[in-house]
């Protein structure tokens, strides 16, 4: 019978599509409270056809409802298109049940990525409908965000997909609605950055900076309420510079703020109003570097350092960080001719503070002043041309030479010392490496990037293998055990039973 009704649909009746929504409406409630299965019974000879309708209410209805109405395939369903309030009932309550549908479906169906991708799809689908009523395009909007900030990366796109479709045809304020929820939902995932997250905190960054791209008036008023977030933050912060305080300035979760600003500043440079947010961007992490400048939080500022630098080479300005690598070299570490070697390298990629048994690792230290050293070469090789490098060469040099000889190792001085050899010959106008040296470290960089995240998607490819092995080792480990123990037991009560024979026989004059 659900066959024949959707055969009868290719030429839409609003009778059928009454009737269609009310199966739905019967099913979607069976499959969520499983009590009005009576009442649909009826009309499912199949069991394929409680699948088949929820496809097609999903996927096909909404079409057929634009059909109905006659509305042009590139546009959506407008109040004023439905002429009838009893039909503009019937569609409304049609579209309130699809939602609290698929948000139970996507509610306990997290980790199920089919579902959610189909889901997506369905919202999607639906939209052509919900454009009518506000309230209703809202809560699918909504579904799509919340789908975007904890699903996959194949998840989060497509959802980003369907919402940036929907986002072309708001008005300003609900544009600047969508923003701040995207905002919202990036922020919670920026807390932690790991390797397995790592791809899709990106891709995070690169969903808003689009959509600020499609409306750069509103995306400025966003970034700059967020950066005076953040400057309140570091303002009560700093009135008293407790663990807890540092604590809430120095973690991944501000790093990640700042990576987006500076991604979006960055690509609208010369666009829009964006733009000008630079300087204000350079001041705040200027400022947070200087907030706390301990050794424990040297990897976060190596970060900060790494925006300062991404800003440069987009203006081309002078942003003078040549003091806060100077700072990071001239640290007490870098003097010790004693430190520990055997510790697990550190991964300075996401890492932001330092732990106390790389605090006392040499390997540790060497790779700290190889990571300076790196990034003061590709920055420098941005002002080759300029008048501002020859100018700070000399004071540089003379810099680095004094730090040079207070190093503990002769690994460190080295590295220093081919440094100041390129630079010298920068200086007196002779071929130099500097620039290639530069690309070489970005791009070794980016491969070095590209290969954590491959052999972390192994890894989670082979954990369900290896945890079932794992499970396999445990129980053959637990057969072990108790075969050995029932082995030693039986052992005990063979000495036990020998013991009691030989008490009887004991003084027998015939043994």
């Amino acid at each position: 019978m659900i066959k024949k009704l959707f055969e009868r649909l290719e030429q839409p009746s609003f009778k059928n599509i009454a009737l269609i929504i009310k199966l739905f409406r019967y099913a979607a409630k069976q499959d969520q409270d499983d009590q009005e299965g009576s009442k649909i019974d009826k009309y499912f000879t199949d069991s394929q056809d409680y699948g088949n309708l929820l496809q097609y209410c999903f996927l096909k209805l909404p079409e057929q409802i634009k059909s109905f109405y006659k509305v042009d395939y590139v546009d959506n369903l407008t109040k004023e298109d439905i002429k009838s309030h009893v039909q503009l009932i019937i569609i409304r309550g049609f579209l309130i049940q699809s939602m609290k549908f698929l948000e139970n479906t996507i509610t306990n169906q997290e980790q199920d990525e089919p579902a959610l991708l189909y889901s997506i799809q369905a919202l999607g689908n639906l939209n052509q409908v919900c454009s009518a009523f506000d309230s209703i395009q809202k809560k699918l909007i909504s579904l799509l965000i919340q789908v975007w900030g904890f699903g996959s990366l194949k998840v989060k796109l497509q959802a980003f997909i369907q919402v940036r479709r929907i986002f072309q045809q708001l008005k300003d304020h609900q544009q600047t609605l969508i923003i701040k929820k995207f905002y919202v939902a990036y922020t919670s995932q920026a807390k932690h950055l790991m390797w397995r997250n790592y791809e899709c905190v990106n891709l995070m960054i690169n969903c808003i900076v689009e959509l600020l791209n499609m409306n750069m008036n509103q995306g400025y008023q966003i970034a700059y309420q967020s950066l005076q977030i953040l400057v309140k933050q570091i303002r009560d912060a700093s009135q008293s510079k407790n663990e807890e305080n540092v604590r809430n300035i120095y973690n991944q979760q501000t790093i990640n703020i700042l990576r987006l600003w500076t991604k979006a500043v960055c690509k609208h440079k010369e666009i829009n109003q964006l733009g000008d947010l630079m300087p204000a961007i350079v001041q705040l992490i200027l400022a947070v570097l200087d907030f706390y400048p301990s050794v424990e939080h040297y990897p976060f500022q190596l970060h900060l350092i790494q925006l300062l630098i991404q800003i440069t080479e987009t203006f081309k300005v002078w942003i003078n960080i040549i003091p806060y690598i100077l700072r990071m070299l001239s640290c007490a570490e870098l003097k010790r001719s004693k430190l520990k070697t055997s510790v697990r390298p550190y991964d300075f990629d996401i890492g932001y503070n330092i732990k106390p048994k790389h605090r006392q690792s040499r390997q540790f230290w060497d790779e700290m002043c190889q990571q300076l050293i790196n990034n003061l070469i590709v920055y420098l090789s941005y002002f080759i041309k300029s008048k501002v490098f020859k100018e700070s060469i000399i004071f540089l040099d003379k810099q680095l030479k004094d730090i040079s000889l207070t190093f503990g190792f002769s690994g460190n001085k080295i590295r220093v010392q081919k440094l100041r050899k390129m630079l010298k010959e920068e200086y007196s106008g002779k071929e130099t490496q500097l620039e290639t040296e530069a690309q070489r470290i970005i791009f070794d960089h980016q491969e070095i990037i590209k290969q954590k995240i491959l052999s972390q998607n192994e890894e989670e490819e082979l954990s369900e293998v290896e945890q079932d092995i794992q499970d396999e080792k445990d129980q053959e480990y637990v057969f072990e055990e108790i075969k050995k123990y029932k082995d030693e037991h039986k052992k005990d009560d063979d000495d036990d039973l020998d013991s009691d024979v030989l008490n009887e026989y004991e003084g027998d004059p015939e043994l």
